[in-house]
């Protein structure tokens, strides 16, 4: 429901005088959502490249290959890298908060910019973004639990907490003092 946003709300508000234009900017703001979702996926890549070396590294020096154990012992080199990797982490999750709100910032510009008859954003968009059912055509459509849960800007907070948690671990079992 665009009530606040009424195209001609809309239209007054940015001195644009036909559908058109409106649709013109529309399409600029699916271009930006398009930008945001990029750069979020692109910055976790390198995170994810990062950490997934430093957890190779760290893999590499913790078991005994001979005896398939793990070595509880201290280790002040596996130690700094363990911090180092859970700094990283919180940096990325930093990073990643920021990057998620300005998608979430460009999505909501184009639930107000869509001309209300779309739906892509806003209506049937909006409700099967949240996890309710649609119904297209007689035929239902829905996300899912899991849809719902693991949605795009969502995914690399459960990768980021995955190794946060790995780190700590590793800081528990290599650190000398405790």
């Amino acid at each position: 429901m665009m009530s606040a946003f009424s195209k001609e709300k809309i239209l007054k508000k940015q001195n644009k005088s036909t559908y058109e234009e409106l649709e013109k900017l529309f399409e600029a703001t699916q271009a930006t959502i398009f930008h945001e979702a990029q750069i979020l996926w692109q910055t976790s890549e390198v995170f994810l490249i990062a950490n997934t070396i430093l957890s190779v590294f760290i893999a590499q020096h913790i078991f005994d290959s001979t005896t398939n154990q793990l070595l509880i012992k201290p280790n002040n080199g596996l130690l700094v890298i363990a911090i180092l990797g859970l700094v990283s982490c919180f940096i990325w999750l930093g990073s990643n908060r920021r990057i998620s709100s300005y998608y979430r910032f460009r999505v909501a510009q184009a639930r107000q910019r869509e001309p209300k008859e779309w739906n892509l954003y806003d209506g049937d968009g909006k409700r099967f973004a949240e996890g309710n059912e649609v119904e297209i055509y007689k035929k239902s459509y829905s996300q899912g639990c899991w849809g719902t849960l693991f949605k795009n800007h969502n995914v690399p907070t459960f990768i980021i907490g995955l190794f946060a948690l790995c780190y700590l671990l590793v800081i528990i079992i290599t650190n000398p003092w405790i």
